[in-house]
């Protein structure tokens, strides 16, 4: 019974069962049908759960509707509770980039609207869909050149906090980056004591490591742990 479960994964994907975790999701075939696009509480109370994992799920969400779900996440876990959360890392693909690491990009290049995709153009699709095509290629190309790596992804953030039109804000495109640096902040500004860098194949709960966990494209991922 849900009840009687007390690890929470979000974003698990239609189908996905275990027999200790609650399966949310915006899908049909879940235990918990939710829309993290609006603000409102988790239906948990206070200290319920021991554990949060998330996958490659809040990357999909703009940088201040994360921010607010990690609140909520402090909120439902219990004292020594800890959230797992996964998303690309956003590092990792200016590193390729910068490096001519062409066969970093191998699994997207072939797909959508990437075929088209100048190189930057490309990454920068990865954080910022909505936005990426309102900029010509000079432009984008201009704007790197002339900015730092954080004030270049800054510059797209805030692009993307202004987007209020729900008809460019679909739940499957990329709407905020990631780093270990920019979670771990996010994570102690939402009241977390403890927050460590983690790997695929590490975790300070067991809960989270195994067949079902830590598989979506862990060469281009960040591994980040907190504790209530």
């Amino acid at each position: 019974k849900i009840e009687d479960k007390k690890y929470l994964n979000i974003g698990a994907g239609n189908g996905w069962r275990h027999k200790e975790f609650i399966c949310l999701d915006l899908a049909e075939d879940v235990e918990i049908s939710f829309d993290l696009n609006t603000e409102k509480k988790l239906p948990f109370s206070d200290n319920f759960l021991r554990g949060i994992y998330s996958s490659h799920c809040l990357e999909h969400l703009k940088t201040s509707e994360v921010k607010y779900w990690l609140k909520e996440f402090y909120r439902v876990l219990n004292k020594d509770g800890i959230v797992r959360l996964i998303t690309p890392d956003i590092m990792l693909y200016f590193d390729a980039y910068e490096g001519k690491n062409a066969a970093f990009f191998d699994w997207i290049r072939s797909s959508g609207s990437y075929i088209y995709d100048s190189w930057l153009r490309s990454i920068v699709r990865q954080f910022a869909s909505p936005v990426v095509d309102k900029y010509s290629d000079e432009e984008i190309y201009s704007f790197y050149k002339s900015m730092n790596r954080e004030e270049f992804l800054n510059f797209f953030d805030e692009k993307m906090e202004n987007i209020k039109d729900p008809n460019y804000l679909w739940p499957q495109v990329h709407k905020s980056w990631w780093s270990n640096f920019k979670f771990k902040k996010a994570l102690e500004e939402a009241g977390f004591k403890t927050v460590e860098i983690v790997s695929k194949d590490y975790s300070n709960d067991q809960m989270f490591i195994g067949r079902n966990f830590n598989r979506t494209r862990p060469h281009m991922s960040l591994f980040i742990e907190a504790k209530k």
